[in-house]
């Protein structure tokens, strides 16, 4: 029988976050991670992409149609680069996921060793709201509870750096003790309502207009395909280059926005912002 080890400590971690499917490309870097994932007898499926550069896009566009947190993993170096595009993708749209990024051992990081990159250095701004090296087995659950948490809580990516050691390392017997911190595998949104005396300023705006255009965006838990219904009616553009919206702008006195947009002159408007912790 296998021993069990770090990297089936972070499988498990991930079924109880409830992640049933990891996007990515192999390499030696996730070796351990991708064994782990071979052992669940397709519990928890890899979806593995033509390249590392498509997987991150297919994390984000699995987080936006399920509502949960997309899961993406790649090697070390040019692996981990080629993340970038699709982070940032998640950030500006503002989605949950949690990338595993490999590294190589703890013992030659910092020796210019094969493929080996400053992981935090590269992720530091795209990941500005967590990303982690991990430099111990029993700091794994930790890290991983806090960068789900952490994506949950700003709809943005995170990333857990684990070097191949940990990786293969065996897995530990977690007690609380003085330098081991304990989490448990949870997160829920905090609830949220608009003061009165805001409502009643927004209902009194719109209650004084005699033309209020309407631009709705996402209503949480759709699919993305119905975050936008707006697009059917003003064209195939986005709202300042439709036909309709520079119209709607120069003629109603009064607009109900999803979000802040391009305004050719100041107006008094209504902004309700739709998120998916709303």
């Amino acid at each position: 029988m296998t021993e069990r080890t770090l990297a089936d400590v972070i499988v498990e971690r991930l079924t109880t976050w409830g992640v049933g499917r990891v996007f990515g490309y192999s390499g030696d870097g996730i070796n351990g991670f991708m064994g782990a994932l071979r052992r669940t007898d397709g519990r928890v499926e890899f979806v593995q992409a033509r390249h590392e550069e498509s997987a991150p896009f297919m994390a984000v566009g699995h987080a936006k149609y399920t509502g949960g947190v997309g899961v993406v993993t790649s090697t070390q170096g040019p692996g981990a680069v080629h993340l970038l595009n699709g982070l940032y993708d998640a950030k500006l749209d503002g989605v949950p996921v949690v990338a595993i990024v490999g590294q190589q051992s703890r013992t030659v990081l910092g020796s210019a060793y094969m493929q080996e990159i400053d992981l935090n250095a590269l992720f530091k701004d795209v990941a500005s709201q967590f990303v982690q090296l991990v430099s111990a087995p029993e700091q794994v659950p930790m890290v991983l509870d806090r960068a789900f948490r952490t994506a949950k809580a700003t709809s943005s990516p995170c990333v857990v750096i684990i070097p191949h050691d940990v990786q293969s390392a065996p897995a530990p017997e977690l007690e609380q003790l003085h330098g081991i911190v304990v989490t448990a595998p949870s997160w829920s949104a905090a609830a949220k309502s608009p003061r009165g005396e805001d409502l009643a300023a927004a209902a009194a705006l719109l209650n004084s207009a005699e033309r209020v255009p309407s631009w709705w965006a996402r209503v949480p838990g759709t699919p993305a395909r119905k975050w936008l219904p707006w697009r059917k009616s003003l064209g195939p553009a986005s709202p300042p280059a439709s036909w309709a919206s520079p119209t709607w702008m120069r003629t109603c006195p009064s607009r109900w926005e999803p979000w802040g947009i391009w305004a050719p002159r100041p107006v008094p408007t209504f902004w309700a912002i739709a998120t998916p912790s709303s």
